[in-house]
């Protein structure tokens, strides 16, 4: 289990909705699902999880190796058979206590099964991350952001 003392700034409501606001499309090492999680979480807390990690990877596989390079040095267990979701899983578990979706709030990282990395009409089953900006969560796809609404979440963790 990670360093779990995260808490949100003063002004984080403020700090949230200017980044999610920022534009962004899908881009694997910069903008993909746990980077953008990162990168705005990042801005509104007091903790900085992985900002210098983002820009390192550019494919779905080298993801997949950074993940293992990153769990070794941060001490995070894993399974090296595991797939890129259970990485994903594994790597937000370390840095926030999971919540259940009904008690995620505003700002909390969710996750959805609905839509793929790149295509959000996909049926594929990745895990994809975003931020809970109320009734609804903010992923980003290849196209921009895509908000859908919670129940399409199935997991979430508690930020600060």
């Amino acid at each position: 289990m990670g360093q779990r003392s995260t808490h949100k700034l003063e002004d984080w409501q403020i700090t949230l909705c200017e980044e999610i606001d920022k534009p962004r499309k899908f881009q694997w090492g910069v903008s993909d699902c746990v980077c953008y999680a990162v990168d705005v979480v990042s801005k509104y807390t007091n903790k900085d999880f992985g900002i210098k990690h983002i820009g390192m990877f550019n494919n779905p596989i080298n993801a997949y190796k950074y993940g293992i390079k990153y769990f070794k040095e941060h001490n995070i267990s894993y399974k090296p058979k595991d797939t890129l979701n259970n990485y994903i899983i594994n790597f937000w578990d370390y840095h926030f206590p999971r919540v259940h979706i009904n008690f995620a709030q505003r700002g909390d990282i969710v996750g959805t099964l609905k839509l793929n990395y790149l295509d959000a009409t996909s049926n594929e089953t990745n895990l994809t991350v975003g931020i809970l900006t109320g009734d609804d969560a903010r992923f980003v796809t290849n196209k921009g952001y895509l908000d859908l609404p919670r129940v399409d979440c199935q997991i979430a963790w508690k930020v600060g």
